[in-house]
């Protein structure tokens, strides 16, 4: 029977010992990340600093059309009908 209770004495003390243990062990990381876990998961918009923000051209699509000059019309002849 005395073999029964050291067994039984030395699993009730290795199960208290795991218990502090693992308590103490998550205690400890949550004291630790506490600060990670209050910072809010969506953040606001930074704030512009200047009145009028930097803001780039955006890409426009331009076409040139070149046309070559017109000719000039020519003078009519001052010669009469028939001549």
């Amino acid at each position: 029977m005395l073999p029964g209770l050291r067994f039984l004495f030395a699993a009730i003390v290795l199960s208290m010992s795991v218990l502090v243990f693992g308590l103490g062990a998550a205690a400890l990381l949550r004291a630790a990340h506490e600060k990670f876990v209050s910072v809010p998961l969506r953040r606001a918009p930074p704030e512009t600093v200047f009145a009028q923000p930097n803001e780039a051209a955006s890409p426009t699509l331009a076409i040139l059309r070149a046309d070559p000059p017109a000719a000039e019309p020519k003078p009519p002849d001052k010669r009469g009908f028939g001549e």
